[in-house]
Parts: structure tokens; sequence; C-alpha cells
């Protein structure tokens, strides 16, 4: 597990959230709410990667809250774009997010009830998308949606998914449904299709 190399999970999880948005700034409290984590560990793993090069700091324009005008300015936090590492960093951890997709994906394929399995969103590079899974069959929601979780866990973020019976679903696809002819328009990647769906769109 990464977490191992690279020491805590939360070093883990902030190498994550500036690799993905190298471009943005962050202050300490946001980052401890967005990854749910004490704002004192968030403060000492931000000093770690501070002396690794891999984060800079510079001085915001916002007060703190419920501060007087004359009140100091905020730190905030960014990816170093000079960093030595960040190229070696951003490819060992994609490679880690890869490995992660496919033993979700193939769990996914292997789940009881499943009849018709499409990949969107996320994991084709379509941000404009509106859902990253569609999954046809007789599935217990609550099941699914604890591999799901699981997976949202791993990769610190959410996947947004549609489950519908098969009868729903091919209903919805003879009467020219709104919401799957605009998934089955987009980049789209089906992995699954024991209901021969894809002769249809």
């Amino acid at each position: 597990m990464l977490e191992h190399l690279f020491g805590s999970k939360t070093r883990l999880k902030l190498l994550k959230l500036f690799l993905s948005s190298p471009d943005k700034i962050f202050f300490v409290r946001e980052i401890s709410r967005a990854l749910n984590v004490p704002i004192n560990a968030v403060r000492r793993e931000i000093d770690h990667l501070i002396l690794a090069e891999i984060i800079e700091t510079s001085e915001g324009g916002a007060v703190e809250k419920g501060k007087g005008a004359g009140a100091d300015k905020k730190k905030f936090f960014r990816l170093n774009s000079k960093g030595a590492l960040l190229k070696e960093l951003d490819s060992l951890l994609m490679k880690d997010r890869f490995s992660k997709e496919q033993v979700f994906v193939t769990s996914l394929k292997d789940f009881n009830g499943v009849e018709f399995l499409l990949l969107s969103g996320r994991f084709v590079g379509d941000k404009e998308t509106p859902i990253d899974i569609l999954l046809v069959g007789s599935i217990l929601p609550k099941d699914i949606e604890k591999v799901i979780k699981q997976f949202e866990k791993e990769i610190g973020e959410e996947i947004r998914y549609t489950l519908m019976k098969t009868k729903e679903f091919l209903y919805r696809r003879d009467v020219a449904d709104k919401f799957l002819t605009d998934l089955f328009s987009k980049k789209n990647l089906i992995l699954l299709d024991h209901i021969k769906v894809s002769k249809h769109f």
C-alpha cells in the first residue's frame, strides 16, 4: 500500500489532493474538511511536504473568519510546480489508481445479478457525462453501494452511478429515454452486455 511508502495515509491523501488540482490553492481548514482529517494532522503532513519541496506556501488575501480587517492574512498552500519529484509521484499515483480501478471494475463484472455494465465519466476521461457507472440487472442496491463506497474510500473521490432493473432499462431504451440516449451518445465503455444492448444504440 502506498501509505506505507509515503509514511501515512494523511500524507498520501494530501499528495493526491494537490496533484489532482495542480493550479488550485488550499487552506488548512479547507483541506481538513475535504479529507476528513484532523487539522493538526494536516498541518504536520504539510510541513513534511514543504520540506520535500512538493508543495509551497504563500500568503492569501482572505482574512481568518471572525477576525477584523487588520488580522493577519491567511496562509495558503499549492503544488510546487518546480518540485523535482512531481513527475515521478504523479506517475506512481496514476499506476496505483489504475490498479485499484482494475480490481474494482472486475468486482463489478463478477457481481451477482449484473447483466449490463457501462463505464463513462471519470473512467473514460469525460467530465461532462452525468454518471460514471451504469449497472443493469437484478442487483441489490445495498450490496452494490457497499462495494462502491469502499472504492470511493480508496481513491478519495465520489463515484456517480445508476442502477436499473432490466425491465425498466429495456423499456427506457425502447422509448428513446433522454437519459439513456444522452449517455450512449457520449464516450463510454461497455464491459458486460448479456442483454445485447449495444446493438440498439
